[in-house]
C-alpha cells in the first residue's frame, strides 16, 4: 500500500536535526528528525519507509493518508453531518430590540427599533415547546441574548425566562443562555437575577479602550465607563465574563492599557474568581466597504493578536487555545439553528439583524427555505483558493456573512503566519 503527506501539514520550525509539523486537521503537533521528515516529503510514499509503528502514528495524526484519498471532500462531509444530522442543542440569538443607550460609530443599532412585544414571546415560546415535542432528539436549549442593548428588555428577559424554564424542566432539556451587552445597565442585583432566573452563565462586554477612547467611540459617559468596569469584577463572582476587544489601526496599545486595569482591579477585589475572567482581540469588520483607512488588514490584525495573546496569557497565568479543527465554522450554520428579531424575524447570523433582505421566515410561521437561507447554510460564496488552502480545517473559509461584503483579499479568518506563530508560543511555552 503507498500513502502521501497530508495536504494539511505546516512546517512550524525546521533545523538541520529536526522539524516540528502540525496537521491543520487532526490538530496532532510532532517532532521528528530530519530524515522522517526528508520522507514525508516524497509525494508518494512506500510503507517500507517506516516502522509499523513510525506507520501506525503518522497514520492516526494525520500526516500521511492513503494515496488517492481526498482529504478536503472529508472536511466537507463532517461540515455536513454537524449542520444537517449531528445534533442535540437548539442555539439560538434572541435581539428583543434594537435599541441601545449607547452609539458606538460602527454598529448597526437602531435607536427608533421597537421592543419586542409579549405577543412576540409567546410565539417564540409555542415555537419552541412545538421544536422539542417534535425533535426528541435534542435535548438542550442555549439562548444568547443580543441586541441592540439586550438590557433595555431586561424584565421582558426574565418573564420569558420564567415561562420557559418550566417547560424546559418538565421536558428533562438543558437550559443555558449567554449575554451580550455593554454592560453599562449592570449591577449586582440583577446580575444575580440574570444567572438565576435566566441561566446566564456568560456575559460578553465590548471595550473599546480606556476612559478616554471608550467614551469617544461609544458615546458614553465616565459613569458608564466606570459601571462597565465595576460590573465586571461583580460577574465573576457569578458568572463568567469575556471581555470584547474590537481593534482597529488607532486603539491597539490603548486596549492592552484597559485589559491590564481590569485585571489588577479583579485581582484586588475578586481574586478568587479571575479564572471567570477572559479577553479576546476582535478585528473590526467594514461591512459597509466604506474604504476607511483605519481598518486592519488581516496580516497587521494577526501581528497584534500575537502580541496581546502573549501578554494577557502571561498576566492571567493560562495560555491561550491554539486554533484547531472544529466540523463547522460556526453555530448558526447549523440547520435549526436561528437568530429572531424583535418583530420575531428570523435570519441565520446576527450581522444580519435588521437587514429586510436577509429574512428567512418569521416565528410565527417559521422557516421559509429561500435562496438565502439555503446560500448560507450551504457556503454558497466559498472562495476557491479555500480548496487548497492549508489551514482551511482550522478557518472553514471563515464567516459566511463577512465573505458576502467583503473583497476576498480581506476575508479570510486566519493567516498561515499567525497559525505557525501561535505554534511557536507554544512550543516555547512548553518547552518542547
Amino acid at each position: 500500500m503507498c500513502f502521501s503527506p497530508s495536504k494539511y501539514n505546516i512546517v512550524i520550525q525546521k533545523n538541520d536535526e529536526f522539524v516540528y509539523l502540525f496537521n491543520s486537521f487532526s490538530g496532532a503537533l510532532i517532532k521528528i528528525d530530519a530524515k522522517t521528515f526528508a520522507q514525508l516529503q516524497n509525494g508518494v510514499i512506500n510503507q517500507t519507509a517506516f516502522s509499523p509503528q513510525e506507520l501506525e502514528i503518522l497514520l492516526k495524526q494525520g500526516f500521511i493518508r492513503n494515496s488517492g484519498f481526498n482529504e478536503y471532500n472529508k472536511i466537507l462531509y463532517y461540515d455536513f453531518i454537524a449542520k444537517y444530522i449531528e445534533s442535540n442543542k437548539l442555539t439560538l440569538v434572541i435581539a428583543p430590540t434594537l435599541k441601545c443607550n449607547l452609539a458606538c460609530y460602527y454598529c448597526f443599532e437602531q435607536p427608533n427599533s421597537i421592543i419586542m412585544s409579549e405577543d412576540t414571546v409567546d410565539c417564540i415560546i409555542k415555537y419552541l415547546k412545538l421544536f422539542f415535542e417534535s425533535n426528541h432528539e435534542v435535548k438542550k436549549l442555549h439562548i444568547t441574548w443580543f441586541g441592540g442593548e439586550p438590557m433595555i428588555a431586561y424584565k421582558l428577559i426574565l418573564q420569558f425566562s420564567k415561562q420557559i424554564s418550566q417547560f424546559l424542566k418538565k421536558q428533562g432539556i438543558i437550559f443555558t443562555s449567554s449575554m451580550i451587552t455593554n454592560g453599562t445597565l449592570l449591577d449586582e442585583q440583577n446580575i444575580i437575577e440574570l444567572s438565576r432566573i435566566a441561566h446566564v452563565g456568560r456575559f460578553q462586554i465590548t471595550i473599546d479602550g480606556s476612559e478616554k477612547n471608550y467614551c469617544t467611540r461609544k458615546n458614553a459617559t465616565l459613569k458608564q465607563f466606570n459601571n462597565v468596569l465595576n460590573a465586571i469584577i461583580i460577574i465573576i463572582r457569578y458568572a463568567k465574563v469575556s471581555i470584547r476587544l474590537n481593534c482597529d489601526k488607532d486603539n491597539y496599545s490603548d486596549l492592552k492599557r484597559i485589559c491590564i486595569e481590569i485585571i489588577n482591579r479583579c485581582k484586588a477585589l475578586s481574586p478568587t474568581y479571575l479564572h471567570n475572567l477572559s479577553f479576546y482581540l476582535a478585528k473590526l469588520i467594514d461591512y459597509q466597504c466604506s474604504g476607511d483607512g483605519s481598518y486592519l488588514s488581516q496580516e497587521l490584525f494577526d501581528a497584534y493578536k500575537l502580541d496581546f495573546n502573549g501578554c494577557i496569557s502571561s498576566l492571567l497565568g493560562k495560555h491561550n487555545k491554539l486554533p484547531s479543527y472544529n466540523k463547522t465554522f460556526c453555530g448558526m450554520l447549523k440547520r435549526n439553528n436561528v437568530v429572531i428579531g424583535p418583530a420575531g424575524e428570523l435570519y441565520k447570523c446576527e450581522h444580519y439583524i435588521g437587514n429586510k433582505n436577509k429574512i428567512i421566515g418569521n416565528i410565527r410561521n417559521g422557516l421559509m427555505y429561500n435562496n438565502e437561507m439555503l446560500d448560507f447554510v450551504n457556503n454558497k460564496n466559498l472562495l476557491s483558493k479555500c480548496q487548497t488552502c492549508n489551514i482551511f480545517p482550522i478557518c472553514l473559509g471563515g464567516c459566511p456573512a463577512q465573505r458576502s461584503v467583503l473583497n476576498p483579499k480581506d476575508v479570510c479568518y486566519y493567516s498561515l503566519n499567525y497559525i505557525i506563530n501561535c505554534l511557536k508560543q507554544y512550543i516555547a511555552n512548553k518547552r518542547l
